[in-house]
């Protein structure tokens, strides 16, 4: 029975959009997602560190992807490290990458945009962002490199995490709904097997 409880909390922790409340991570993000998804209103966390952007109307545009690792984790600058997110439309095409948070010198963030390289993986998928090579920009590459290796690594990381399962509101549904299956079909198992263990003590007294 303690299995049982044990799948029967697992599936139900999986189901898409229990956490449906936006967190802190996302506070920094909201103004730049405004701008490069119009309409945006609302960010609802769907998975850990992946949010999905609606309109007012609950009609998503996009997502936003965060970060799912620690400051250790990131590349230094110039001045620091700087976090990243990037910014989906409904294709899960890359619109943009913002960057989070930082103690990076103003100018070379400033350079940066002039030259829009927080353009650059636009168009792509996750799949193309995780092999894709840019070009920094000079005088400003510490932080060209710091961006870009944490772009890649968001990619890369947002890849591994993702359940391989059919798209759409199928394949949101599926994996969860095998685990409750698996558990119906072990708590079946479980009350057949004392059923017959019942019904042999009842007619086995004549030995």
């Amino acid at each position: 029975m303690m299995k049982l409880c044990l799948l029967l909390q697992l599936a139900l922790t999986l189901l898409p959009g229990i956490a449906g409340a936006t967190g802190e991570l996302c506070a920094p993000y909201r103004t730049g997602v405004g701008e490069l998804l119009p309409g945006a209103s609302e960010l609802v966390e769907t998975r850990p560190f992946d949010y999905e952007i609606r309109d007012r109307d609950g009609r998503a545009l996009g997502r936003l992807l965060l970060e799912p690792f620690g400051e250790e984790e990131r590349a230094m600058g110039y001045a620091g490290t700087i976090p990243v997110a990037l910014c989906l439309d409904a294709r899960d095409r890359a619109v943009g990458v913002l960057p989070g948070p930082n103690q990076e010198t103003p100018r070379y963030l400033k350079k940066l945009a002039e030259n829009r390289f927080f353009e650059r993986w636009n168009g792509l998928t996750l799949e193309q962002i995780a092999g894709r090579e840019v070009d920094a920009v000079t005088g400003a590459t510490f932080s060209s490199e710091a961006i870009r290796y944490g772009v890649r690594k968001l990619a890369e990381r947002h890849l591994a995490a993702t359940p391989q399962s059919p798209p759409g509101p199928i394949g949101e549904w599926l994996w969860p709904g095998v685990l409750l299956l698996g558990a119906a079909g072990y708590l079946l198992y479980r009350f057949r097997r004392g059923a017959k263990g019942r019904c042999c003590g009842c007619h086995g007294g004549g030995n």
